[in-house]
């Protein structure tokens, strides 16, 4: 994996080349500023894989730089990890609305920035799996009939719509933020209650634009710039917004229904889904207390899904990730 790390800190640069490389990570390059670091990929023989960014640099600071790599097309799904002293929700809300995929706090702990740096080294390697199937549908593609069947369990990045968050930036925005972060916030959830008809009848393309769809008017009821939105599968968003305790779930149902009533999926087949939502929420984090940060917003899935029973192995989260990555990296310290 090819990672470019980015800090005006000459010392952090060379710390963190010298534990990349004792976990096995060599081909590491470092830059000093953001103009270094989009010099750097303009001029490299092969794109980076990952970036570490930190936020509080001269001319370009961390956050204008990861809006700038995402960008570039073929950087819109890297992992971005931003490594800096900067714990506040402010800068944790521009990060991850700049495209950010975690978020790691100095001073850090080289396990905790090992396993990170592991689980986006997994989220590579799937990227990579992705383009080669792609690769292999557009060599067998003929006159556009043949594409690649979504699952219905696929989380779908929702490009375009305000807010939106990929399903594992969204988890570890949430654990970023922790119980004390999320103060003031509400988790709502959202199901697409027929979204197995759409998936039966529809094209890949219209399945996808229409999950776009529905997103964009979950964005526009929830109505603040406060809001992150993710899409998990299965017909189930998920969104992170101010609480507002005069607003309940049965306004922001009406609101849903109002707009979607003249929304319609009309399929090439001749087939037209309505499009059908339910909503739970609001549900807080509580300040207090043992339960995860994640907790609540699974409290929000269960009110639009019935039950926790329903959901079964689909809880294991970037959490348990991290747990099971961590335990492997100690292990093979161990050896």
């Amino acid at each position: 994996m090819r990672i470019l790390a980015v800090d005006d800190d000459a010392i952090i640069c060379e710390l963190l080349r010298e534990a990349f490389e004792a976990a096995g990570y060599t081909d590491v390059v470092t830059a000093s500023s953001g103009h270094e670091a989009l010099a750097c990929m303009r001029d490299a023989a092969q794109p980076f894989d990952c970036f570490l960014l930190d936020i509080q640099m001269p001319e370009m600071d961390g956050i204008e730089l990861c809006s700038k790599i995402k960008s570039q097309p073929h950087h819109a799904d890297s992992p971005i990890i931003m490594l800096t002293a900067m714990s506040e929700k402010d800068y944790i809300d521009r990060a991850f609305g700049a495209g950010a995929t975690d978020y790691v706090t100095k001073p850090f702990d080289v396990l905790e920035l090992f396993t990170r740096l592991k689980l986006a080294a997994q989220l590579v390697e799937q990227k990579a799996k992705v383009a080669e199937k792609q690769q292999t549908i557009d060599a067998l593609k003929t006159h556009d009939t043949f594409a690649r069947k979504v699952d219905l369990r696929e989380d779908i990045y929702l490009s375009g719509v305000r807010g939106a968050l990929q399903k594992l930036a969204f988890e570890n925005y949430i654990l970023q933020l922790g119980r004390s972060g999320m103060f003031g916030s509400a988790f709502f959830a959202f199901r697409f209650s027929n979204v197995k008809d759409l998936h039966d009848n529809a094209s890949p393309d219209e399945f996808v634009g229409t999950i776009l769809d529905v997103g964009d008017v979950i964005a526009d009821a929830l109505k603040t710039t406060e809001t992150f939105i993710t899409y998990r599968g299965n017909g189930v968003y998920v969104a992170i917004t101010k609480f507002e305790k005069n607003r309940s779930v049965t306004d922001v149902q009406a609101e849903i229904d109002a707009d979607l009533a003249g929304l319609i999926a009309p399929l090439t087949n001749g087939e037209a889904v309505p499009i059908s939502m339910a909503v739970g929420g609001p549900v807080q984090s509580g300040l207090f207390g043992a339960a995860e940060p994640l907790d609540a917003m699974w409290r929000a899935i269960d009110l639009v899904e019935g039950s926790a029973a329903e959901r079964g192995p689909a809880k294991a989260t970037i959490a348990d990730r991290v747990k099971k990555v961590t335990s492997q990296i100690m292990q093979s310290a161990a050896l």
